[in-house]
């Protein structure tokens, strides 16, 4: 059974959060696999580890990853940080997060299909979400590279990311002591023309008949990522 759980400032829904009894990834695990192979270059590349990216490096990209489209922007604390979403053919209008974070500390993966709260700052508009730590990658020596998700951005989210100019994400409560850097900041610039770019490739995907993503063992219903 999935609950679902909405998060509101200033009554505008910000999105709702999916959670199961069961933990495992709604992702192919070839899709982590990949993602946590970047970061391997990324985070391998940076002397020191942890250094400011450029507004370049910092620009909205869009990949295709085991069937979804994703659109991302490196962290301006962390470049190996990603903030964005990903959209999957026949659900194209559902952005789904996809956050990546590094931590030295290994216990981090104890947390794996818990709910962490991190603190959104988008231009001074201020709000708590909730999300799952989907699961952990330990490639890279002596770092693990945590992925959460299962976090539908609801429209209010979307427009005050499609308004602002950049994103202050900041993991909060006990989960904050695992995460030795546990705030980021992402530019929002062409995020928008981003979205729409990946909301064209979704959509070009259904249209060749590609299926739609299977959810693993979660069973979500289909009419919750309805367009």
């Amino acid at each position: 059974m999935i609950r679902r759980d909405s998060f509101a400032t200033e009554k505008k829904v910000i999105g709702t959060t999916m959670r199961t009894s069961q933990t495992k990834s709604p992702y192919p695990a070839s899709a982590f696999k990949s993602i946590t192979c970047g970061l391997v270059v990324c985070l391998a590349a940076m002397l020191p580890l942890h250094v400011r990216a450029s507004d370049e490096e910092a620009a909205w990209r869009i990949s295709n990853i085991s069937g979804l489209v994703r659109y991302t922007a490196h962290g301006t604390v962390v470049h190996g940080h990603k903030f964005g979403f990903v959209k999957m053919a026949g659900r194209c209008n559902v952005d789904l997060l996809w956050l990546t974070w590094s931590s030295f500390n290994p216990e981090v993966m104890k947390l794996v299909g818990s709910e962490v709260t991190f603190l959104i700052d988008v231009d001074g508009t201020t709000f708590k979400i909730g999300v799952n730590l989907d699961s952990t990658s330990t490639l890279i020596p002596f770092t693990t590279i945590a992925l959460f998700t299962n976090f539908v951005a609801g429209p209010d989210f979307i427009e005050l990311l499609s308004l602002g100019e950049k994103i202050g994400i900041t993991i909060s409560g006990p989960a904050r002591e695992l995460f030795d850097l546990p705030h980021d900041e992402f530019s929002l610039a062409g995020f928008a023309v981003a979205r729409q770019k990946a909301k064209k490739a979704c959509d070009d995907k259904w249209a060749s008949n590609v299926a739609p993503l299977v959810f693993g063992s979660l069973e979500f219903p289909f009419d919750f990522f309805s367009d």
